[in-house]
């Protein structure tokens, strides 16, 4: 029997659109994967380095090792930290080592959009901070108090060199290298939005702290525009070892200095205040007034980078991908996949545990 068949017309675009959706979610399937590796990488390292000092202890204890190795590991906790970091995100670069890449164009930026970038930065911390910090209240109500603060707990009594180099320089370079360099040079042809906005989530989760999730969300948007704008790794990783040292690394010093002074102000009883304070004020008067122009300075940053961002942001304008997938699409293209999944559902799990308070 023969007969003619009707054959409906292809719609290009549609299938332009179906084949891109594919290759997007592939893509960041594909991102997603490396982000497990390095989250994945990273706790059995930990894992692993943990049970080593536990041999080592023991063997400290039993005498048959004359080394306090306990004393070694707090003393250069920092440096193991982000060396254990590297490796990680290392093993998590391999997994996406072969992926095509398209990376930003590379273009100059005027040091007062550089400098308008940090006093945004700076608001935005505040501001995240303070979500970050009310959440965790919030959360521990039921439980009796507030949660540890891990950052602060694991910078205190820190060697201030080792702060230095290890917040200020050493974690912009790794970080930056995997979440600006090596994620969006492979998300960046789908457009700037979704990847600028996934690599940010990413970044947060990566951090697994509630009290950091807000404001690390927050500057991953800053670092991943002004990356997609520069097309500069350098630049991006000088933006975040400005931000690491203006609100990490220069509060935790100063608050070395003026902490026995804060101590010893608690156990002082406001009869013997006025006999008391002049003596302490002439031993920590330096740090403390350093303290207060230091805290002067940042609620200036943070206000003009409040401006800054209200006036700026009608202003931004990202570069879309043809066929332009609607927003419904590109969410689904970029989180339903098996990468992601699985990545976001570990780092949801670990950000959750932190908010359980231990001990």
């Amino acid at each position: 029997m023969t007969g003619n068949f009707y054959v409906p017309p292809i719609n290009e675009e549609v299938e332009r659109k179906k084949a891109d959706k594919k290759a997007m979610s592939a893509c960041f399937s594909r991102c997603g994967f490396g982000m497990l590796t390095l989250i994945g990488a990273t706790m059995a390292i930990s894992f692993g380095l943990s049970l080593v000092m536990v041999i080592l202890e023991l063997l400290a204890q039993a005498e048959i090792l004359k080394l306090d190795i306990m004393t070694y590991f707090n003393k250069y906790l920092l440096y193991i930290n982000e060396v254990l970091i590297a490796a990680a995100v290392g093993l998590g670069a391999l997994v996406m080592l072969k992926m095509p890449k398209e990376a930003p164009e590379k273009r100059n930026l005027p040091l007062k959009s550089f400098l308008v970038m940090i006093c945004v930065c700076c608001a935005i911390a505040s501001a995240g901070n303070f979500i970050g910090n009310l959440w965790v209240e919030f959360w521990s109500l039921p439980f009796g108090g507030a949660g540890e603060d891990t950052v602060s707990a694991m910078l205190d009594g820190m060697d201030p060199l080792q702060i230095i180099i290890c917040t200020g320089i050493l974690a912009p370079i790794i970080e930056e290298l995997f979440f600006r360099k090596m994620l969006i040079d492979r998300m960046y042809k789908y457009g700037e939005a979704i990847t600028i906005f996934t690599t940010a989530l990413l970044f947060g989760l990566f951090h697994q702290n509630f009290g950091q999730f807000f404001y690390t969300f927050g500057i991953g948007l800053v670092l991943g525009y002004l990356y997609c704008r520069t097309g500069s790794y350098v630049r991006v990783v000088a933006l975040h070892m400005v931000f690491n040292l203006l609100l990490g690394v220069i509060p935790a010093l100063l608050s070395m200095e003026i902490y026995p002074f804060l101590e010893m102000m608690e156990n002082v009883l406001f009869e013997e205040m006025a006999s008391v304070l002049p003596e302490l004020l002439g031993k920590y008067g330096v740090p403390l007034a350093l303290f207060a122009v230091y805290m002067l300075l940042r609620s200036v940053l943070e206000v003009l980078g409040l401006v800054f961002a209200i006036l700026k942001f009608k202003k931004i304008e990202l570069r879309k991908r043809e066929p332009v997938l609607s927003t419904a699409d590109q969410l689904y293209a970029s989180f339903v996949n098996p990468g992601m999944i699985a990545a976001c559902s570990v780092l949801c799990s670990l950000l959750l545990f932190s908010l359980i308070p231990l001990g």
